[in-house]
C-alpha cells in the first residue's frame, strides 16, 4: 500500500513539475500551444 501510495504521489508531483515549467515557458511566449498540450495530458493522466 504504501509503495503505490509513493508511486502515486511521485508521478504527482513530477507532473506538476512539468506543468508549471510548460506554463513558465508559455507565460515567456515561448511555447504558447504546449500549455494546451498539458492540461489534456493531465486530464487524461488523472483517469
Amino acid at each position: 500500500m504504501e509503495n503505490c501510495l509513493l508511486i502515486t504521489v511521485s508521478k504527482f508531483v513530477m507532473l506538476i513539475g512539468i506543468v508549471f515549467s510548460i506554463i513558465s515557458l508559455g507565460c515567456m511566449g515561448l511555447l504558447p500551444f504546449k500549455r494546451d498540450i498539458s492540461v489534456v495530458f493531465s486530464s487524461t493522466e488523472m483517469t
